[in-house]
């Protein structure tokens, strides 16, 4: 059976938007596109939440035909993400954070308080301060 593997950016103290569900807050640099895309590519399926489905539904098209658009934007074009609302944790086999050097202070909390996730693996990446930590989603499961 495939896993379902939940990939985020986060920030240092927690969150995954700022105030105002400001997600533009976050670090997200040429680590996080290339990992976005090194699991896009090794997954079946792709679900995104609804809102992140809307957001990249106009701006993943226009980035294949883009002269100054990375190379791994373009490659995100050829993904054809599906529309969901999977948040249900007890459904997620494993949390990949990449965490940002950004503490936001308040936003949206990126898991809930009764989840004790345990980690399975950590990574850097050259060129950021952004840290990759894969968890098991615990005993919330």
């Amino acid at each position: 059976m495939p896993k379902i593997i939940v990939v985020n950016i986060c920030s240092v103290d927690g969150y995954y938007e700022g105030p105002g569900n400001n997600v533009m807050a976050l670090p997200m640099d040429h680590a996080f596109d290339s990992y976005n895309l090194e699991r896009i590519q090794a997954a079946d399926t792709v679900l995104l939440g609804a809102a992140s489905y809307r957001m990249f539904n106009g701006f993943w098209p226009a980035m294949a035909n883009d002269p100054q658009a990375s190379c791994t934007h373009r490659a995100f074009r050829a993904a054809e993400p599906y529309g969901t609302t999977c948040s249900r944790t007890e459904m997620v086999d494993e949390l990949h954070l990449i965490v940002g050097d950004t503490a936001l202070g308040g936003g949206t909390s990126l898991l809930p308080a009764a989840m004790t996730p345990r980690l399975l693996d950590t990574r850097r990446f050259d060129g950021s301060d952004n840290l990759l930590a894969v968890y098991s989603p615990g005993s919330d499961r």
